[in-house]
């Protein structure tokens, strides 16, 4: 009779774990797969699709400015990889505030134009089809030229 109990409590761990994790899954509270690093939160604040003859998902998101580094940056990638899984092109610009990611428009004759592209601190971009992957930073504000590239993959030869 006890080791009844024990085969069912073990199974009813086995299983509450089970559900735990396909619940992360699902819900996309894993963390990065290979070093157990926790992505940084990201918040959307514009996406849009280009005209060209591939067309490419380009967004703009904004992140705490704490995360730039090596670590979250990798982790940020594998989550945006994750996240827009359906797309074949993806192309990022990261902002360190949502209010520059959100009005952000590439033309010099825009308002806000300087205070927007001061505060890009990185980007990421993802080609499926030719396997490129890699993200990029700023640590330094006051060094914008010194960005750190981390290529996550290669494009296929």
């Amino acid at each position: 009779m006890n080791r009844d109990f024990h085969f069912c409590k073990t199974k009813g761990s086995t299983w509450w774990l089970l559900s735990l994790v396909c619940v992360s899954f699902l819900t996309g509270n894993l963390m990065a797969q290979d070093n157990l690093h926790p992505a940084p939160k990201y918040q959307l604040a514009d996406k849009e699709f280009t005209v060209e003859s591939e067309p490419t998902l380009a967004i703009n998101i904004s992140i705490d400015p704490k995360h730039l580094n090596q670590e979250d940056m990798k982790a940020l990638a594998q989550t945006l990889n994750k996240d827009f899984s359906k797309e074949k092109k993806l192309s990022v610009l990261i902002f360190n505030d949502y209010q520059s990611a959100r009005s952000f428009v590439p033309h010099p004759h825009s308002p806000t134009y300087k205070r927007d592209l001061a505060a890009i601190c990185g980007g990421y971009f993802l080609n499926r089809n030719s396997g490129e992957e890699y993200i990029y930073y700023v640590p330094d504000p006051s060094k914008p030229k010194e960005q750190i590239r981390i290529e996550i993959s290669r494009p296929q030869q």
